[in-house]
């Protein structure tokens, strides 16, 4: 349905023009045989422009100069919309309302190129070399390429989208088409008129086609060769990488390398929550990460978890099939084209690549191909990379708490001062102690203790900030909280507060060694307070002030209190 008004806005073009410009035409009759040649030869050179690195250069000016100096410029037209119209139609480019500005683009190209060939035959009518009008046809040529360019820039300017800016490289070669528009039809009109007719016709454009589908091929040559060194540079990048985040830089910059997109996602597959979890992103600017969500694994899952359930990639280029496809993309925003490939080892799916577009038919089943390809060599480091950086992460963490361990404090403790030293502020360090702890131990058991500690950590964690300060276990049944730009009395307050809630915050747990019964643990804590760069000018010099005032100003002054570190006395109870 979407074709029918730009149909319409072509054989409307056409007979507007017939009816109310009624320029002049050559004396020669038309031959249909020959006009349908060109007509092809029209929508060929459409669908083959010359490919010059980033340059496309477009051979049409060579045949629609012809056209018009032997069947006048109704026929030119007729030709230029109708031949763009079928190329447009039969490729894979999204019909939108810019094809109406290329179509009004077309129309006005070919009536100011005509208007002018017709003034300067008026005001020149002797130039000519032999029976070709040179001037005029000079005349329609250099209006063709300004108008191009400033109509093109006008129309973009009116939709208010960036202005075309042309390199040196592509303003060269579009003047040499439109150069070359001039020999080559005048050679047709020779060869054409004067005794060939469609045999000398056919002599000149068959070479031309020749030209532009060899440049065709050559350049689906060099893509091909350039796909495959990027995969080639992907793959040696992966098998000397165990992080994570540089794999996952390298497989999205040698997407990019590729192929286009609007939005990129990796996802990995969560076998244990049974979902899929985004772990990484890469959108453009009209996009939001927080339109990335993980996605749960179900009989009505989205795309992504089909192509996981299916272990199959999945296209989709049509905005109605989107629609009507069954789990759409987990996605909030108006996407009306995907593909979706998984990430396979040789034993199981780990992920997919996820990518989309704002247009229909973004991608082509050779686009499909290659991301398998890539998939199929990312898949297997990417997922050692992940497990790799768990076990990291792992070795940093207290396996019954889930805070920092000894180990993560230490690196979180050494950059957390190189940061406050860099930015000249407070940096605050409080070491926790249970009160009585062996004695719940003893009295309890050990399983009992665990139950405490994971409690205790529970509050502590709720009383700082989460994604500023640290909590790790120290050991046993002692804690250390950092607390950057904390000052000392700003410190001593989050101590004596925590303190208050863990004595207000008893624990229930269930007497395994003795009445079997559920009873009641209070506990009491006692916390020492050092601040960088008050009481100590280095990370080891920190704890140990810190530690000194929890042992000495609060547990042997009674437990249950917090102790601000002072250097003359050691510790002292605040």
């Amino acid at each position: 349905m979407r074709l029918y008004p730009f149909l319409g806005l072509t054989m409307l073009t056409i007979i507007f023009t017939a009816l109310f410009f009624p320029f002049p035409y050559m004396n020669t009759p038309i031959d249909s045989i020959a006009l349908l040649l060109f007509f092809i030869v029209s929508v060929l050179l459409n669908a083959y422009p010359i490919r010059l690195k980033e340059t496309y250069v477009s051979l049409v000016p060579l045949v629609h100069l012809f056209i018009f100096l032997q069947y006048g410029f109704l026929i030119e037209l007729m030709v230029s919309q109708i031949s763009l119209f079928l190329f447009i139609l039969f490729s894979q480019y999204q019909w939108k309302i810019k094809h109406f500005f290329f179509h009004c683009l077309i129309f006005w190209m070919s009536l100011m190129s005509a208007l002018s060939y017709y003034v300067v035959e008026a005001m020149f009518p002797y130039t000519l070399i032999g029976d070709i009008p040179l001037i005029p046809i000079v005349a329609y040529i250099a209006t063709s390429f300004f108008t191009n360019h400033v109509i093109l820039n006008w129309t973009l300017w009116i939709r208010r989208l960036p202005l075309s800016t042309f390199t040196w490289e592509e303003l060269r070669w579009n003047v040499v088409t439109h150069c070359l528009a001039i020999p080559i039809s005048a050679l047709l009109i020779v060869v054409y008129e004067y005794g060939f007719g469609l045999f000398g016709a056919l002599v000149i454009t068959i070479p031309i086609l020749i030209i532009a589908y060899i440049f065709k091929l050559v350049n689906d040559v060099e893509e091909a060769n350039q796909q495959l060194k990027t995969i080639h540079e992907l793959t040696s990048s992966f098998t000397s990488e165990l992080n994570l985040e540089k794999n996952l830089d390298a497989l999205v910059q040698a997407i990019q390398d590729i192929q286009t997109y609007d939005m990129c996602y990796i996802y990995r597959l969560n076998e244990k929550r049974q979902q899929l979890d985004p772990i990484r992103i890469d959108v453009r600017d009209t996009f939001h990460r927080r339109y990335a969500t993980s996605e749960t694994l179900s009989s009505d899952a989205g795309i992504a978890s089909q192509v996981i359930q299916k272990t199959k990639p999945i296209i989709i280029n049509r905005e109605t099939e989107l629609y009507l496809a069954k789990g759409r993309p987990n996605i909030n925003v108006p996407i009306k084209s995907l593909m979706a490939v998984p990430l396979k080892t040789k034993e199981e799916v780990v992920g997919v690549i996820f990518l989309a577009k704002l247009k229909e038919n973004g991608f082509s089943k050779k686009d499909v191909t290659l991301l398998e390809i890539m998939a199929h060599h990312a898949a297997t480091s990417i997922h050692n990379a992940y497990i790799y950086q768990q076990t990291e992460r792992r070795a940093l963490k207290d396996e019954l708490t889930g805070l920092f361990n000894y180990r993560g404090f230490e690196q979180r403790l050494e950059k957390a001062i190189e940061h406050a030293q860099q930015f000249e502020y407070p940096l605050a360090l409080l070491i926790l102690d249970i009160d009585y702890f062996k004695e719940v131990n003893d009295q309890f058991g050990h399983l009992t203790g665990n139950k405490v500690i994971t409690h205790i950590a529970t509050l502590i964690q709720s009383h700082v900030r989460q994604e500023e300060d640290v909590v790790a276990r120290y050991g046993g049944e002692e804690f250390t909280i950092l607390l950057p730009h904390t000052s000392q009395d700003t410190a001593y307050g989050i101590a004596d507060r925590l303190r208050v809630a863990i004595q207000s915050a008893p624990v229930s747990v269930t007497d395994d060694l003795h009445s079997g019964k559920e009873v009641l643990i209070r506990n009491t804590v006692s916390i020492g307070v050092a601040v960088y760069p008050l009481h100590a000018d280095d990370a080891l010099s920190l704890v140990r002030h810190a530690d000194r005032a929890m042992y000495v100003g609060a547990k042997q002054r009674g437990r249950n209190r917090v102790a601000v570190y002072e250097q003359n006395e050691g510790g002292t109870s605040a």
